[in-house]
């Protein structure tokens, strides 16, 4: 947008700015923005702040929260597992919820989550299972965020990406995670574009580190914060990491620098996010009532252009018929002395 936006600066206001722009796109059926309008929403009613842990498949994402987690909750394996949405926060009590696309709710042992998140227990989620559930008491001190694992993007099983991609509107502090080998593609980058549409607050969390000797680790490093640096300034902040032993370090600077700080201002980040994502969405929906503008005024011009050239060729076709009037008006003026001289 040309001009800058006030942006809201309570959940109140953020709701009369989506009520206004859901107004719009309904008059003017702007059926793009629906899903991006429904995740502000979602995003606005929400108590706490989730951390997304997002990227390609077999990038260690589940790893990674199982290590947060200090337990297997998640399934992981050596090929694409992970098939739908699960929320994982903290509760007094361990529970786990199933949500069905239907509505239906249903309570099982955290044990069993599997036979819902699993690809090979749910291949293509047969079972329409909407997302997932967890609280865990292992959770408390970060109590005010919520952890949500992600299908893989990119593997072969394209509703894995497209479960993904639906829930990006919703995300509040983004956690790309990217495997070393390779240690940033450009399908990251596009990634990143894409979440930066709707949060600011976006982290590289460079996975599997320990694959590599100490040397190799510091030039991969160097490598994606040149690229990183590259694209978004000031940067995206890249944390290391890995589940092996002896790299405790690797997870205690994760949580000192982005996660315990997460938690300590939750309430704070999560404002700033709404305002980003309703301050993308105003500016976005302005850009398709001014695009639907000119296109109209396009429209009306080549309207009247194409008048002109009707009424043009009405005249052309007029003047020719005026002309053959008279070239037969002519003819039969003289045909008679004609045939008689002829005769």
């Amino acid at each position: 947008m040309s001009e800058a936006v006030t942006l809201p600066a309570t959940r109140a206001e953020a709701l009369d700015a989506l009520h206004v722009v859901g107004e719009l796109c309904e008059r003017y059926q702007i059926t793009a923005l629906d899903a991006f309008r429904d995740g502000c929403a979602a995003f606005a009613e929400e108590e706490s702040l989730n951390v997304a842990v997002l990227g390609r498949f077999k990038a260690g994402k589940s790893s990674f929260l199982n290590h947060l987690f200090g337990k297997p909750l998640l399934p992981v394996g050596v090929v694409p597992v992970t098939t739908v949405v699960t929320v994982v926060e903290y509760g007094a009590q361990s529970r786990a919820e199933i949500v069905f696309k239907n509505g239906r709710t249903e309570q099982v042992p955290e044990e069993r989550i599997s036979a819902f998140i699993s690809e090979t227990e749910n291949p293509e989620n047969f079972k329409q299972v909407e997302r997932v559930r967890v609280e865990l008491p292992e959770l408390e001190r970060y109590r005010g965020i919520r952890f949500v694992d992600t299908p893989g993007l990119e593997s072969v099983l394209r509703h894995n990406t497209e479960a993904s991609l639906d829930w990006l509107p919703k995300v509040g502090l983004a956690l790309v995670a990217v495997g070393v080998d390779p240690p940033l593609s450009q399908h990251d980058i596009e990634l990143i574009r894409n979440l930066s549409r709707y949060t600011p607050n976006i982290a590289l969390l460079l996975t599997k580190v320990d694959m590599l000797n100490e040397l190799e680790r510091s030039q991969v490093q160097n490598f994606v914060e040149q690229q990183l640096a590259r694209y978004w300034h000031p940067p995206v902040p890249l944390f290391p990491y890995s589940t092996r032993a002896g790299f405790e370090h690797l997870r205690a600077g994760l949580d000192a620098r982005l996660l315990s700080q997460t938690r300590a201002n939750a309430w704070e980040q999560h404002r700033g996010i709404l305002r980003h994502k309703v301050d993308t969405l105003v500016a976005e929906c302005s850009e398709y009532l001014t695009l639907a503008l000119k296109a109209a005024e396009v429209d009306s011009s080549e309207r009247g252009e194409l008048r002109r050239r009707i009424l043009g060729e009405k005249q052309h076709l007029e003047d020719t018929r005026q002309t053959l009037r008279l070239a037969a008006r002519h003819a039969a003026a003289t045909s008679r002395s004609t045939f008689a001289t002829l005769l």
